[in-house]
């Protein structure tokens, strides 16, 4: 049964209305944002040491498993190299933000 011109109407008012909806929600949020700013936990330099030592520690570990030919095990550690990585960039931005180094 195809719709009418008017029920074609009212599903497009109501799409309009739940985007302005959705529209509003997210200004709310960015006005909280600003007028409270960003804040992110402080970082230690200790804290960027003791990353570098897990970093090191994971890469020893899958050159150990590129030895013994474990190639799943060498991807999941490969991976959590990938994020241990990012993980050491955004210490740095941090240490950046709230000591001024990095």
């Amino acid at each position: 049964m195809p719709r009418t011109d008017m029920s074609r109407a009212r599903a497009i008012a109501g799409e309009i209305a739940a985007d302005e909806r959705a529209a509003k929600a997210r200004d709310a949020a960015c006005e909280r944002m600003a007028r409270k700013g960003r804040e992110i936990r402080p970082a230690t330099p200790e804290g960027r040491l003791a990353l570098a030592y897990a970093l090191k520690s994971l890469r020893d570990a899958r050159d150990w498993l590129r030895k013994a030919d474990c190639p799943k095990a060498m991807e999941a550690v490969q991976a959590a190299i990938k994020s241990t990585e990012g993980a050491e960039r955004h210490m740095a931005h941090r240490l950046a933000r709230t000591t001024g180094e990095g």
